[in-house]
């Protein structure tokens, strides 16, 4: 909530509050993730999805916000395969298969990118 009302800062204190009573929730390891991403302290953003990864290996929004954090840092290769593996888990993200083109394009893969992106617009043109 704190996210989408624009206080990214808030946001962190209320998940790991939320990991003390519960530490191995994959979602809220996701989401601590994901908001450490957008405040780019990439470093704690890779030990919470790590943690989510670990926690439940088969959490297809954790690979997905592992290859986001990855492409952040200059790692396409890395995002490339987490990419992969998130859409492997969860055929057909929207969201993913673009960030999977993105990643695919900056290993200079491009058919491999175009792949990804056409069937990003096959699912919503």
């Amino acid at each position: 909530a704190y996210v989408k009302d624009g206080q990214v800062e808030k946001a962190p204190r209320y998940l790991r509050e939320a990991l003390v009573i519960d530490p191995v929730r994959a979602d809220i390891l996701n989401d601590l993730g994901a908001v450490y991403l957008v405040q780019h302290r990439f470093y704690e953003s890779l030990v919470a999805l790590q943690g989510a990864t670990t926690a439940k290996p088969d959490y297809a929004p954790a690979w997905a916000n592992l290859g986001r954090l990855h492409i952040a840092m200059e790692m396409p290769y890395t995002a490339a395969g987490e990419l992969k593996k998130a859409n492997d888990l969860e055929k057909g993200n929207v969201e993913v298969l673009t960030d999977l083109g993105d990643a695919l394009r900056r290993t200079l893969n491009y058919k491999g990118a175009e792949a990804a992106y056409r069937e990003a617009l096959s699912r919503k043109p």
